[in-house]
């Protein structure tokens, strides 16, 4: 059984890749939910990395299509609904035309980020702003994403 790293962050140990790693205790951040979001990102590239030995690539890959959606959608995670991804989908396969395998790739993309952030040792919960600890809600579940990809 491989030992997930602990690091201390706050006086608390966190696992390696948590969000709360990347932002600096003690410190009033002047745009909070920015600070935050990018603290989840870097977090879960991170355990993308080295917890589950993802390429660099497949990691910027994931993470640029998580940016294209957090354009797509104008909110920040934890304010997604499963109608931005229906929206998203939609634009996806006919607007874009993008093909039901690349949709599929694009929502596995969306469900790693959303799991990292939702697992118990997640960074969605950390106390920042308005973000305040709110956790994101699921946007969609797995027989959804696949049942709207195999559309």
């Amino acid at each position: 059984m491989m030992r997930e790293e602990m690091r201390v962050a706050s006086g608390v140990l966190e696992p390696a890749g948590s969000a709360r790693l990347e932002l600096v205790s003690g410190v009033v951040l002047l745009h909070a939910e920015d600070a935050v979001l990018e603290a989840m990102l870097e977090g879960w590239a991170k355990q993308q990395l080295g917890g589950r030995g993802l390429a660099l690539g497949t990691v910027k890959q994931r993470r640029a299509v998580v940016r294209q959606f957090l354009g797509h959608a104008g909110e920040y995670p934890w304010n997604w609904t499963a109608a931005h991804l229906d929206d998203w989908s939609a634009d996806l396969a006919g607007v874009a035309g993008k093909a039901k395998s690349t949709i599929r790739n694009h929502h596995d993309a969306i469900r790693s980020f959303e799991s990292y952030l939702i697992a118990p040792p997640g960074s969605a919960r950390i106390r920042c702003g308005s973000a305040s600890s709110r956790t994101p809600p699921r946007t969609w579940w797995t027989t959804k994403a696949t049942r709207t990809a195999g559309r």
